[in-house]
């Protein structure tokens, strides 16, 4: 490996790390809402099962630190807007949950490989070019934190995370399944606030993968602006 090759590995390597605590830390002063209910749906790291991905593999996904990104802008769509379509089948929302599901048990394991290898290669490519901007520019690493669909608290040594519910599943003209995840975040203060994303999901050799992201208007997020900012496309 060249000089140059090695000092872009390292570097992506450093930002698949930063990446990775990305996923895992939605911010200083809010984590995914826990209870003490002992039977609270909790995904364990024995079911992060999915193949971690190497670095060299996700070399090819990026082209380098974009502070331009669109995933810097946290602007909330409404969530009357998102597109419609026929429910998800049985097996199409069984698909969906099984790829959240281990979202939060990679993330309860605290394994940013895994929870890449459950993201599609376009938007694997988006989040790292993000997460290298955000690494030399700290102050977009915020607005970054709250594009991810699992805002997860989780990290080495830390409380586990509970299951991300999912609702209004729907088939998309392109073939893709769009849902909304619901999650409830603890604020520090004895309310907790809701947070909606709405989650584009696309099947790759029989692995369903996120593959674009939107806020949804709800408690974190605000309300949309005046002017409708774009829903999730079609591809």
């Amino acid at each position: 490996m060249t000089p140059a090759n090695r000092s872009r590995v390292q570097r992506f390597g450093r930002g698949a790390i930063g990446l990775g605590l990305a996923l895992a830390l939605l911010g200083p002063t809010a984590a995914l809402a826990q209870d003490d209910d002992a039977g609270r749906d909790v995904p364990g790291a024995s079911e992060c099962q999915v193949e971690p991905v190497e670095i060299t593999t996700l070399l090819t996904t990026t082209s380098g630190a974009d502070a331009s990104s669109p995933l810097f802008s946290a602007v909330p769509v409404d969530e009357a807007s998102l597109p419609d379509g026929p429910e998800a089948t049985e097996e199409e929302l069984a698909g969906i949950t099984d790829t959240v599901r281990q979202l939060v048990a990679c993330a309860n394991a605290f394994d940013p490989f895994r929870i890449m290898a459950l993201v599609s290669e376009q938007y694997i490519g988006q989040l790292v070019n993000a997460a290298l901007a955000a690494q030399e520019q700290p102050e977009l690493a915020e607005q970054l934190l709250v594009r991810f669909p699992v805002p997860l608290g989780a990290v080495e040594g830390g409380e586990p995370v509970a299951m991300i519910p999912i609702r209004d599943a729907r088939l998309l003209p392109d073939g893709r399944v769009g849902a909304i995840l619901e999650a409830q975040l603890a604020t520090g203060t004895d309310d907790d606030v809701t947070a909606l994303f709405y989650v584009a999901f696309i099947e790759v050799e029989d692995q369903w993968l996120v593959d674009e992201v939107q806020p949804v208007a709800s408690e974190l997020f605000g309300t949309p602006p005046a002017t409708p900012s774009t829903p999730v496309a079609s591809r």
